[in-house]
Protein backbone atom coordinates (compact mmCIF):
# COMPACT_ATOMS: atom_id res chain seq x y z
CA UNK A 1 0.00 0.00 0.00
CA UNK A 2 1.11 3.59 -0.86
CA UNK A 3 0.09 6.99 0.60
CA UNK A 4 -2.10 9.12 -1.85
CA UNK A 5 -0.64 12.03 -1.80
CA UNK A 6 2.70 13.80 -0.13
CA UNK A 7 3.03 15.27 3.19
CA UNK A 8 2.18 19.26 2.41
CA UNK A 9 -1.11 17.97 0.94
CA UNK A 10 -2.08 16.22 3.31
CA UNK A 11 -1.39 19.17 5.89
CA UNK A 12 -3.22 21.44 3.53
CA UNK A 13 -6.65 18.68 3.87
CA UNK A 14 -6.23 18.89 8.00
CA UNK A 15 -6.26 22.66 7.80
CA UNK A 16 -9.02 22.99 5.10
CA UNK A 17 -11.07 20.42 7.55
CA UNK A 18 -10.53 22.33 10.58
CA UNK A 19 -11.16 26.03 8.53
CA UNK A 20 -14.07 24.49 6.89
CA UNK A 21 -15.48 23.51 10.63
CA UNK A 22 -16.22 19.62 8.82
CA UNK A 23 -15.21 17.56 12.38
CA UNK A 24 -17.20 15.14 13.52
CA UNK A 25 -16.96 16.23 16.89
CA UNK A 26 -15.95 20.55 16.95
CA UNK A 27 -11.88 20.92 17.30
CA UNK A 28 -10.98 17.05 17.40
CA UNK A 29 -10.05 14.66 14.38
CA UNK A 30 -8.93 11.21 14.32
CA UNK A 31 -5.99 9.85 11.86
CA UNK A 32 -6.03 6.21 10.96
CA UNK A 33 -2.92 6.08 9.30
CA UNK A 34 -3.02 2.34 8.55
CA UNK A 35 0.67 2.40 8.58
CA UNK A 36 1.48 -1.15 9.23
CA UNK A 37 0.08 -1.61 5.47
CA UNK A 38 2.89 1.04 3.87
CA UNK A 39 4.77 -0.91 1.71
CA UNK A 40 7.82 1.54 0.03
CA UNK A 41 10.09 3.84 1.95
CA UNK A 42 8.80 6.90 0.33
CA UNK A 43 5.27 6.51 1.74
CA UNK A 44 6.36 5.91 5.14
CA UNK A 45 8.85 8.78 5.02
CA UNK A 46 5.83 11.17 3.84
CA UNK A 47 3.62 9.52 6.91
CA UNK A 48 7.18 10.39 9.31
CA UNK A 49 7.01 13.97 7.44
CA UNK A 50 3.74 14.58 8.14
CA UNK A 51 3.09 13.39 11.83
CA UNK A 52 6.12 15.43 12.69
CA UNK A 53 5.14 18.59 11.16
CA UNK A 54 1.60 18.77 12.65
CA UNK A 55 3.40 17.91 16.33
CA UNK A 56 5.86 20.42 15.75
CA UNK A 57 2.99 23.08 15.04
CA UNK A 58 1.96 23.56 18.53
CA UNK A 59 -1.38 23.63 16.86
CA UNK A 60 -2.32 20.25 17.53
CA UNK A 61 -2.88 17.70 21.04
CA UNK A 62 -2.04 14.05 20.18
CA UNK A 63 -4.05 11.82 22.59
CA UNK A 64 -5.01 8.45 23.08
CA UNK A 65 -8.51 7.72 20.92
CA UNK A 66 -9.64 6.56 24.48
CA UNK A 67 -9.77 10.00 25.42
CA UNK A 68 -11.71 11.45 22.37
CA UNK A 69 -14.69 13.09 23.56
CA UNK A 70 -17.81 10.69 24.02
CA UNK A 71 -15.86 7.78 22.38
CA UNK A 72 -17.98 5.35 24.78
CA UNK A 73 -21.15 6.51 23.00
CA UNK A 74 -19.69 6.19 19.71
CA UNK A 75 -18.59 2.64 20.42
CA UNK A 76 -21.45 1.23 22.31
Amino acid sequence: MELKGKHQEMLKKVDSIFYNDLEKTSRHLVFLTHDQYLTDADSINELDLFIEKLQKSNRFVFRKISEYPKINEVLN
